[in-house]
């Protein structure tokens, strides 16, 4: 809880006092409510798709949940045709398909499956961390003071809820056929 704590702190450190502050409107509300939405949503999709991941391996489970999630897009795709996309606007929208989300999915599946769903979730906090480094790195955006000690709390709050802090051994992951493997890191 101190974990959580400390790290949602950072968070809203980093959003900054205006995005708290009653006067701030009803757009900044609705995108913070979005934003909680999707974070709920994401902790369901880690909790529901560990179990199949075990079961069917990532690979699977990773392109089942695309396909799913490809599916109101599909739905949709009257709304948008013909297409006026140029061809540079076609290769980003193939990057952020396979290389950001097939990709980052496969890789998040994998985690779980290794990690287990409570440990790897805690990483989600690092994401505005991420994002202003990546703002600033690719976009040149510079970070205030009260932004990189935002960032200082959430990594804080990441490594208090450490399972070395909470003075449990870590569970030995499941294997992708069931039966559960030596507690390790690889790269497989």
């Amino acid at each position: 809880m101190l974990g959580t704590g400390v790290a949602l702190a950072g968070i809203a450190v980093i959003a900054g006092p205006s995005a708290m502050s009653p006067g701030s409107g009803t757009r900044v509300a609705a995108g913070a409510a979005l934003v909680l939405l999707a974070t709920l949503a994401f902790g369901g999709y880690t909790v529901v798709l560990r179990p199949l991941s075990e079961k069917y391996g990532p690979v699977s489970a990773t392109a089942a949940s695309s396909v799913a999630g490809a599916m109101p897009y599909l739905a949709m795709v009257g709304t948008i045709w013909p297409p006026r996309l140029s061809r540079p606007a076609w290769g980003e929208m193939l990057f952020l398909a396979l290389g950001s989300t097939v990709a980052g999915m496969l890789l998040w599946n994998r985690a779980i499956v290794r990690g287990g769903s409570t440990r790897i979730s805690r990483l989600l906090y690092l994401e505005p961390v991420v994002s202003v480094l990546g703002a600033m790195v690719f976009l040149g955006e510079r970070a205030t003071a009260a932004v990189l000690a935002g960032g200082v709390l959430v990594i804080a709050g990441v490594l208090v809820t450490g399972d070395s802090a909470t003075g449990r051994a870590p569970r030995a992951p499941s294997s992708p056929r069931g039966g559960r493997t030596p507690y390790r890191f690889s790269p497989e």
